[in-house]
């Protein structure tokens, strides 16, 4: 019975001293939530004035209406470490372009005679090459393309004319009138001098487009000059000049050396050697003319003969010319075939002759044409 009583005890004992802690507590808290109290304040912002916070709303207004510029990412980095080796490229080699084969040119009959046929054109164009500016731009004009260096002027000298058909032929010749308009006044003077086309009564420029235009249809011969005969004749007058300079040159020192020792000699001695002279010449003189009153008067005619014309000369060089290899034949042999047709000595015809069969063989000159046909 003695032990029930003390269970109670312990217990009011407990709850006293739970009391006592608590109260103890009590004070120590209410100082802590003072201090938390004052931080708390401190740590909130003034309040701003009203102009300042309007101006901060705008600023904030604008930084939201301009999007932000995005920020470009960095490369990431391969994880692999790079490999001690260095990564080989791979080269490109040149190839170069295939040309394009262009269609074999085709030259069909035309109306009129080949350029090559009428003489006063072929020899234009003998002194000419495929070169030439002027034959490139007609090659264009006749045949719609500058054509081969080698064959150029062939296929010129085998043009007989415009070979159209109708519904090409207004078009054709629209663009070889627009190739024309474009020449310059000496492009055009040197075409119609090619062309042999009389230029005097051509004023403007439209009228010697409209003059080729129409020789080009059907090509003829439009000139009765022969060019080649007159430069032949031009070369031979060259010639003589040059030979009547030298007999002038080797002439005036014989004439300077007489007359230094005339006048060493003196005036006397000059004066009798004449008068001897005189008398010597006229003893021979009435010598030779007792002679001749004793000859018949047959006998008496002169015998030399009569040296050939220039002309006759000219056209026999060139017929012989024309029936043999120039490339073989020679100013002797020439001279020899002359000297035996005619029958008297022409070696003073030489220079002549030689100036004829010169400009007979840069006429033909076959050797160029061998050449540029390599």
């Amino acid at each position: 019975m003695t032990g029930a009583p003390e269970a109670p005890a312990v217990h009011s004992a407990t709850a006293a001293t739970e009391d006592q802690t608590a109260e103890s507590a009590a004070p120590s808290a209410e100082p802590a939530n003072a201090s938390a109290a004052e931080t708390e304040a401190s740590n909130e912002p003034e309040q701003e004035p009203e102009h300042v916070q309007e101006k901060a709303k705008i600023a904030a207004s604008k930084t939201k209406a301009t999007p932000a510029k995005p920020v470009a990412s960095e490369p990431q980095q391969s994880a692999e470490q790079p490999s001690g080796r260095r990564e080989r490229k791979q080269t490109n080699f040149f190839q170069p372009e295939k040309k394009i084969e262009t269609e074999k040119l085709e030259i069909r009959e035309g109306q009129g005679t080949k350029l090559g046929e009428i003489p006063n054109v072929a020899f234009q164009l003998s002194k000419v090459t495929g070169r030439d500016e002027l034959l490139e731009d007609l090659h264009q004009i006749l045949y719609a393309r500058k054509g081969k260096l080698s064959t150029r002027k062939k296929d010129i000298q085998a043009f007989s004319g415009f070979a159209y058909t109708d519904d090409q032929q207004e078009a054709e010749l629209e663009k070889a009138k627009g190739l024309l308009s474009r020449f310059k006044n000496d492009h055009m003077t040197r075409l119609l001098d090619l062309l042999d086309i009389p230029r005097s009564d051509l004023k403007d420029k439209e009228a010697k487009v409209e003059k080729v235009l129409h020789f080009l249809k059907a090509p003829s011969k439009l000139s009765d000059k022969d060019l080649a005969a007159k430069e032949v004749d031009k070369k031979a007058a060259a010639a003589r000049k040059r030979q009547r300079k030298e007999k002038d040159k080797e002439a005036k020192p014989k004439r300077a050396k007489k007359s230094k020792e005339s006048t060493a000699e003196g005036e006397g001695e000059e004066d009798k050697e004449e008068e001897e002279q005189a008398d010597g010449a006229a003893a021979a003189e009435a010598k030779e003319d007792d002679e001749e009153d004793e000859k018949p008067l047959q006998a008496m005619v002169p015998k030399k003969k009569k040296l050939p014309s220039e002309k006759t000369l000219q056209q026999e060089i060139l017929q012989t010319l024309s029936g043999v290899n120039v490339l073989e034949f020679n100013i002797k042999m020439l001279m020899q075939h002359l000297n035996e047709k005619y029958d008297v000595d022409l070696a003073e015809k030489k220079p002549f002759i030689k100036a004829v069969a010169i400009g007979y063989c840069q006429q033909k000159n076959p050797r160029a044409e061998e050449e540029e046909q390599e």
